[in-house]
């Protein structure tokens, strides 16, 4: 566990500090507890501050907008709670998983199976291109990072969502390559940047093979990655007219290379990234006895 900076005056009365789960030239990353909530109160909050406030590491209009469409279904952002008036911090929602570069660790040579690569890539885009709609953008998306991973509540599906909001900005046509290029990155990322799918990926859980007919619709993904093919030959311009051309394969795809063990397998893998209940009672009871010698 990793001891946790203080934590702001006016924040510290709302939260308790349980560890640092990031750091980075902009800021550190706070996992915290609210005051007077029980240990296993799901409403647990990132926390986040910022190294020079007021400045252009945080972007006050695209988190002002941000909040306004968190309703929407739509909408793929981590939720954002508590913003302080002054921009030095801000909480938003504890997604319980692991990011896509953590994610890629658990699977064989760092590459993701196809199906995975597929499932992860459809909402995704679906989310960007809403993000664009009003007038959003996410362009920190290539090292996996800020696309988190997580098992759903209400189904036995998983989840994506964004975080990392130091990399929305307001959207205008001039960043339609940039968009595309950083999802690309992110699918060769988890492909490996690899030409064809691993011979590990090409049978079920039980050693049965999958079809080639879904294996060949793959590789042809794999391929337009790997070579940047999506910018030369069949130059797609903006992530929409990628995902009008392939979005069917995709999710035919994905159903066709996968088995109810290979789901199961990557429910178990983002359970085990969820904190433990012992670690928000240590972090109270730490939190007591220094409000107590104080």
């Amino acid at each position: 566990m990793v001891a946790s900076p203080p934590m702001p005056a006016n924040a510290n009365r709302l939260f308790v500090s349980v560890e640092q789960i990031g750091g980075e030239i902009n800021g550190t990353v706070t996992l915290a507890h609210l005051r007077g909530q029980p240990i296993g109160s799901p409403n647990r909050r990132v926390f986040k501050v910022l190294a020079t406030p007021n400045q252009d590491l945080i972007y006050p209009a695209p988190i002002k907008d941000l909040k306004a469409i968190q309703q929407d279904p739509s909408h793929l952002c981590a939720y954002i709670y508590e913003c302080d008036e002054n921009e030095e911090w801000y909480t938003m929602e504890h997604v319980r998983g692991c990011n896509v570069a953590r994610l890629l660790g658990h699977y064989h040579n760092a590459q993701l199976p196809p199906w995975l690569v597929f499932d992860i890539l459809t909402p995704l885009i679906r989310g960007l291109l809403h993000l664009q709609e009003k007038g959003l953008c996410h362009i920190e998306l290539e090292d996996g990072d800020n696309v988190m991973v997580h098992n759903s509540a209400s189904t036995s599906l998983f989840q994506v969502k964004l975080i990392g909001f130091e990399g929305v900005a307001v959207y205008d046509r001039s960043q339609d390559i940039t968009v595309l290029e950083q999802v690309m990155a992110l699918a060769k990322l988890m492909t490996g940047g690899k030409k064809k799918v691993a011979d590990v990926y090409r049978r079920g859980s039980g050693g049965e093979p999958f079809g080639e007919k879904a294996l060949e619709e793959a590789e042809h993904f794999y391929k337009l990655i790997a070579g940047k093919r999506y910018l030369g030959k069949f130059r797609y311009r903006t992530l929409r007219e990628l995902w009008n051309a392939l979005s069917p394969q995709m999710v035919s795809v994905s159903a066709a290379l996968k088995d109810d063990a290979m789901e199961e397998e990557l429910r178990t893998i983002l359970a085990m990234e969820v904190v433990g209940h012992y670690q928000i009672e240590s972090a109270i009871t730490r939190d007591r006895m220094d409000t107590a010698n104080n």
